[in-house]
């Protein structure tokens, strides 16, 4: 387990889904109220994402997990990490 000085402890997680649920969800018109992006073409990553290499590491894929669901595993995984 890696504890900083101040005793915080650093879970990094890294949050995956498909492209065509990526799709699915950017299109929702809701997103306009809280000024994200609607536009598809922002989807498309022309280049790669960075790569994190960590002992704590959490890869979720969120693909069909709500928001609540992926919280809840987020917390679980810290749960695990400090016992």
């Amino acid at each position: 387990m890696y504890i900083f000085k101040r005793g915080s402890l650093f879970v990094p997680v890294k949050l995956l889904i498909s492209e065509e649920e990526n799709l699915r969800r950017i299109a929702q018109t809701s997103r306009r109220s809280r000024w994200k992006s609607i536009d598809p073409q922002d989807v498309l990553c022309q280049h790669s994402l960075i790569n994190i290499s960590h002992p704590n590491l959490l890869a979720l894929d969120v693909t069909k997990l709500s928001a609540q669901d992926a919280a809840t595993k987020i917390s679980e995984h810290i749960r695990e990490i400090r016992s």
